[in-house]
C-alpha cells in the first residue's frame, strides 16, 4: 500500500515527529448500489489492486492509533484526514468496511444485534461505530465473511496460546466472533464480520 498507493496513505505524529496514529486507504471502483458492494474488506482490497476499472470510491481499509492516545477524539481526525486524501484525488464518496471496536468484548452476541445495540440518547453503543455515524456515515449492509483467515491448528495456537481439545467454537482473545476449529483437517477458520459504511466527502470534515 505505501508503494503503490502511497498518496492514499494518512500519518499522524506527535511533537517528537512519533507516529501516533494512521489510516490506510485505497482507491477503487464501486456503483454505487448495495448490491454492487465488495464482499468484504478482503474483496475491496483484491478489487483495489487488480483495477479493472477506474476508481471513484475510497476505501477505507483501516485505521490505527497508539493505545496511549485513544479516547482522545483522534479516531474521528482520522476519518476526516481520509476524507480530504479522497477529495484531493477526485472522489466523492468513502466505503469502510467497519470494524467496531469493542465487538470483541461480546463474541457470542449476533453481529446484526451488536451493531443494533444503543444508548438511552439513541447513538450507537460501539465507539468506533458511534463516530462514524456522528460524522455523517450511512450504514448499508454486514458482510458476515469481510476477513476470513484460515491456518493450521497449530498457527492458532501459536497465535492464541490457547488449546484446541476437540472441534468446534472458540472464543480467542481480540476476535469479533468464535473460531471454527476442524481437527479432522488439522486446520481453523475464522470469518470476522464488518459493517459496510458509506461517507459523502462531500460534507465530511467540512
Amino acid at each position: 500500500m505505501y508503494r503503490e498507493f502511497a498518496d492514499y496513505q494518512v500519518v499522524f505524529v506527535d511533537g517528537d515527529d512519533n507516529i501516533v496514529a494512521c489510516g490506510h486507504t485505497l482507491p477503487l471502483y464501486w456503483d454505487g448500489t448495495v448490491r454492487g458492494l465488495p464482499e468484504g474488506r478482503d474483496h475491496a482490497i483484491e478489487r483495489a489492486f487488480t483495477a479493472e476499472r477506474k476508481p471513484n470510491t475510497l476505501m477505507a481499509v483501516s485505521a490505527v492509533a497508539d493505545p496511549a492516545v485513544k479516547n482522545t477524539g483522534l479516531g474521528a481526525q482520522i476519518v476526516e484526514a481520509m476524507g480530504e486524501v479522497g477529495r484531493r484525488n477526485g472522489l466523492q464518496r468513502m466505503l469502510a468496511a467497519l470494524r467496531p471496536t469493542r465487538k470483541e468484548l461480546y463474541p457470542l452476541a449476533s453481529f446484526e444485534e451488536y451493531i443494533s445495540w444503543t444508548h438511552a440518547d439513541g447513538s450507537a453503543f460501539d465507539p468506533w461505530l458511534r463516530a462514524n455515524l456522528k460524522l455523517g456515515g450511512r450504514i448499508l449492509k454486514v458482510a458476515p465473511e469481510s476477513l476470513v483467515v484460515e491456518a493450521s491448528v497449530k498457527q492458532w495456537m501459536d497465535w492464541t496460546g490457547g488449546k484446541f481439545p476437540a472441534t468446534g467454537a472458540y472464543v480467542v482473545p481480540g476476535a469479533l466472533a468464535p473460531v471454527h476449529i476442524d481437527l479432522e483437517k488439522g486446520t481453523g477458520r475464522y470469518a470476522e464480520p464488518n459493517v459496510w459504511v458509506e461517507h459523502s466527502l462531500v460534507d465530511l470534515g467540512r
